[in-house]
Parts: C-alpha cells; structure tokens; sequence
C-alpha cells in the first residue's frame, strides 16, 4: 500500500513563497530593463490544469535534510512579451532592419533563461543547473501533496513553477512555541458531569400470547421478594450498585447498600 502525508498549507506560507518569488522578479527585471507593473506574480495550492502543463526543466537542490526539487514551464509567447516588455512593440515592415530584430529576440531568449535561473536559486536558496526535462509525479499535483505553483505574468505569457513539498517546507513559518499544558485532575473534573442510571426492580419472562394480552391494570410478577435489594445499573448495563427502594419527601427514592 502506498501512503503518502497529507500537508495542510496555510496563507503564511503561501505568502512566503510568493514574496521570495516576487523579490527575485523584481531584482531580475531590473537587470533586464523590464518595468515593474509588466510582471505580476501570483502563488496558489496546484490545480487540475497543471496536469496539462508541458514542464521544459527541473531544477534539484541537494540537502542533508533532504532534496528539494523545483519544475519550470515557460509557454511559447514568453520571448513575444518580453521582447515588447523590455523594447517596446516593434511596428516596422516585414524585412527592414532584420538585424535588430534579431538582437532583441536574442536577448529576449536570454532573458528567459535569466528568469528561470533567477526564480529556482531563490526558491530552492540555491545555485543549481537546470537537469534533463521531466514530468513531475502525479502525485505533486494532488490535493494535499505539500506542492505549490508559482505563476509569473508578463504580458500575455503565464510562467508556471511547481515547487515541492520539501521546497515549500522551508517556507513555512516556525511554530510558536507555546507552554505545556498543566495537567488536569480528571475526577475532578467530572465530578459535575450528569449521569443517568437506571434501577432494575426485577425481571420477569412472559410468553408471546400472554405478552399480546397484557392490558392496563394487569398486575406481573417479578420474581423477586418486594423486600429484596436492586441493582443500580452503569451506562453499559452492568450491575454497578446495590440498594433498597424506598420513598423520600413523596418520591420514590433508594437507598444505597453497597457496590456489586
């Protein structure tokens, strides 16, 4: 059987990850001559729509507590955006001035790869290479799997990042430490606990055709000396305590004699 944990993520945590994220955006468009306002980045638990998601590369960081893996997938109108981002929108005819057009793809493809290199090293809080593209497990994408998917837009491109769960784990805010709980006298505090129990007065066997002609006034016999003590029965049904019945102050009552 395959078990797996189940990771609760709250706000504090998806805040984290996004505030490193946007830090690292932010520091990157500055060096590639990106305005600020073209970039908006968003954090979020994965969703169904990730299962579609092509991922080009992965980054791995390896740890002594353990490795913390990191997925990129960067759609194909990326280079559009962000060449108009850092150069504006080129108007010209078709065939004038190729060479510049060409520079500025070029380094919008540059830029790119700046991107991805820039979020992984703050994500994973390290200086890894890119490895061979792969698929992340199925089982990263569902609900409960401690993943988390940063989304980077830049104009209409939606950069996708999947950070795992021991990645995201880093990010999550210490617990506070709080004082151990006095200990608690357990008697004592039942004590104003109600229970009800019930007092068995006897027991008597009836057969089916004596039981269908029972009616009111019809006296039966217990089995039992009216003399005779009573069981005072637990929750469960078990004989707990022994007494006599009585009457008090108008009310049927008994009287304690002793437990079973």
């Amino acid at each position: 059987m395959d078990v797996r944990d189940f990771r609760l993520l709250g706000a504090a945590t998806l805040d984290a990850v996004r505030a490193r994220a946007a830090a690292a955006v932010a520091a990157w468009a500055g060096q590639w001559g990106v305005a600020d306002d073209a970039c908006q980045v968003l954090c979020a638990r994965p969703s169904s729509e990730l299962a579609g998601v092509a991922w080009e590369a992965r980054w791995e960081a390896r740890r002594e507590a353990g490795n913390r893996q990191l997925w990129l997938a960067f759609p194909p109108a990326l280079q559009q955006s962000l060449q108009r981002a850092m150069f504006g929108r080129d108007d010209r005819p078709a065939g004038f001035g190729a060479a510049p057009g060409q520079l500025a793809a070029l380094a919008a493809e540059r830029a790119a790869d700046a991107l991805g290199a820039a979020l992984a090293s703050a994500l994973l809080d390290a200086d890894a290479g890119p490895g061979a593209p792969a698929q992340p497990p199925a089982h990263l994408l569902a609900r409960g799997a401690g993943t988390l998917c940063v989304t980077v837009a830049i104009g209409a491109a939606r950069c996708r990042i999947l950070l795992d769960g021991a990645g995201v784990a880093a990010f999550a805010p210490a617990a506070a430490a709080r004082a151990p709980l006095a200990p608690v006298a357990l008697l004592k505090a039942l004590h104003a606990t109600p229970v009800r129990l019930a007092v068995r007065l006897g027991q008597a066997e009836l057969g089916l055709s004596a039981l269908m002609s029972v009616a009111v006034g019809d006296v039966i016999r217990l089995g039992r000396a009216a003399d005779a003590p009573v069981e005072v029965l637990a929750p469960d049904g078990g004989a707990l305590l022994r007494a006599f019945p009585g009457q008090t102050q108008g009310m049927v009552a008994i009287e304690i004699d002793g437990r079973h």
